[in-house]
């Protein structure tokens, strides 16, 4: 029992020794000797606290601090003027780190040399005296330019923003077969180029493309042309995968190919402009139901003047504001009444969400060549984008059957008061021994009102015509139809539905 005991004493005499020598350790303060034969005293190999810092000579008298200067950082003294003593002492206390040393995972000097013949980027292997070292992916011979960047903007009459951009373009070889073109940006531009030059530069295109031999594969924004074909052209701006390629078959034959799979970017239309003799433009386009606000796709105008094909430039037929959708045609095509403009444009105006899908296959020798097409484009019918359907209106399309110019529902939608609108009421009243109800425009709050869109149907189609009114937008008053129902306006408050639209076709050729 008594050796038990004085065995757990000489333990605990041990365990607080140990705490002490870590205790000290552990504190930053140092003393220690330095001798002055050199200019330059190295002090630590931690950063020291320049507050902290008392340099004595031999007699314990401080040294005046004018004599010398510390950099703290770096951790050294050098002497202004040396002191008459052999040797000084300095009392101080350091940081955990020192703050001038170089921390890296790669150090960049040790392929300075080698990134000026590879690119930007650094291979993977690279062997230092013999000894291979792990470094950067490995980008080959690919040839990049881009920028990466993210900004703070604020100001007085602004909140606080954060603002990144990220583009790169690449090309070049992935492997020895392989060859890679892409762009790639996070940026969403909403603008168009301008239309009055030949050629244009689409901005928002993003694109990765793999070609093998004579095989490519592209994934992103691409445009397309249709092949050589009678019944099937067209020209397309599309969002998905495409492939074509080309193989031969033995030294006799050659098989082509091509696959697009995509979401179109817009809707094709066709339309006949009726030229005003010496008017040179603008000329309005409009989409395929009727609409005024579409913003033309860049690049997809087609512009006939008797059945010759036009050139876009301010010096060459015509120019286009695709985000008006306005033509000009240039002083080198004078236009008369007797000219026959047919334009055929594509514009982003989707009231579906609208996807495409071509195929065509073809094989071919010295003698004869053989190719199928088919080419088809539907909208989704559950995936109305620019137009919310309700079950009725639903149901006027199911009805409408093939008489789409019927399909239309009510625009009338009852609404509280509000004086920045234009609001109707509703009045009864009988005409020709029958009860009629039309909309008048009104400003009493204490009224049912309602909100109205109106359509134009055509002159003596319909009963409401626009008015001279000092109101906040468009005010339209009924005009009472005369003996014989005939018809005395242009509007009705009736909304047509745009219904989903599908385009197949085959072609072969021999």
């Amino acid at each position: 029992m008594v050796f038990k005991f004085s065995n757990y004493i000489l333990f605990f005499v041990f365990a607080l020794s140990f705490i002490n020598i870590k205790a000290q350790n552990l504190s930053n303060f140092r003393i220690n000797t330095f001798s002055t034969n050199n200019d330059t005293i190295y002090i630590d190999s931690n950063a020291i606290i320049l507050s902290s810092v008392k340099v004595f000579d031999l007699n314990n008298n401080i040294v005046n601090a004018n004599v010398y200067k510390i950099n703290e950082f770096r951790s050294f003294l050098y002497w202004k003027e040396k002191p008459n003593s052999d040797s000084i002492k300095m009392e101080y206390r350091i940081y955990p780190y020192q703050f001038s040393k170089r921390v890296f995972t790669n150090d960049y000097n040790k392929y300075k040399n080698y990134k000026n013949n590879v690119g930007f980027l650094i291979n993977t292997n690279i062997e230092d005296n013999g000894r291979t070292e792990s470094g950067f992916i490995d980008f080959g011979k690919l040839s990049y330019d881009g920028d990466f960047s993210r900004g703070v903007s604020f100001g007085n009459g602004q909140s606080l923003n954060l603002n990144s951009s990220f583009n790169l373009q690449i090309a070049g070889n992935l492997t020895k077969d392989i060859e890679i073109k892409a762009a790639i940006t996070d940026n969403n531009i909403p603008i168009q180029p301008e239309g009055n030059t030949a050629n244009i530069q689409d901005f928002d295109k993003v694109f990765i493309q793999l070609a093998y031999k004579k095989h490519y594969l592209k994934l992103g924004d691409f445009d397309i042309k249709s092949p050589e074909s009678y019944f099937m052209r067209f020209q397309k701006n599309l969002q998905g995968l495409s492939y074509w390629g080309k193989q031969n078959i033995g030294n006799k034959y050659a098989l082509n190919a091509m696959a697009n799979i995509s979401i179109t970017r817009g809707t094709y239309t066709l339309q006949n402009i009726v030229a005003e003799e010496g008017n040179q433009g603008p000329y309005k386009l409009v989409g395929a139901n009727g609409e005024t606000f579409i913003i033309v796709l860049s690049g997809s105008e087609r512009i006939f003047i008797d059945g010759e094909l036009l050139q876009r430039g301010a010096n060459k037929d015509y120019t286009i504001d695709y985000n008006l959708g306005e033509i000009r045609f240039t002083a080198k095509r004078l236009i008369t009444k007797n000219l026959r403009i047919k334009t055929e444009f594509e514009y982003s105006a989707n009231n579906y969400f609208r996807y495409m899908y071509h195929v065509n296959a073809g094989i071919s020798n010295k003698i004869w060549a053989f190719d199928a097409n088919f080419y088809s484009e539907q909208d989704v019918k559950n995936q109305a984008i620019n137009q919310d359907l309700s079950q009725d209106a639903k149901n006027v399309l199911i009805n409408a059957g093939d008489s789409l110019n019927n399909a239309f529902v009510s625009g009338v939608n009852a609404s509280s008061f509000d004086n920045n609108r234009v609001l109707y009421e509703k009045i009864d009243t009988v005409l020709n021994g029958n009860l009629v109800s039309y909309y008048k425009y009104a400003t009493d709050s204490t009224k049912q009102l309602y909100a109205l869109n109106f359509t134009f149907l055509g002159e003596g189609k319909g009963n409401y015509l626009p008015i001279q009114s000092v109101a906040n937008g468009r005010v339209y008053a009924w005009n009472a139809p005369q003996t014989g129902n005939i018809l005395q306006g242009s509007y009705e408050p009736i909304v047509l539905l745009v219904s989903p639209k599908q385009k197949q076709l085959l072609t072969t050729r021999f």
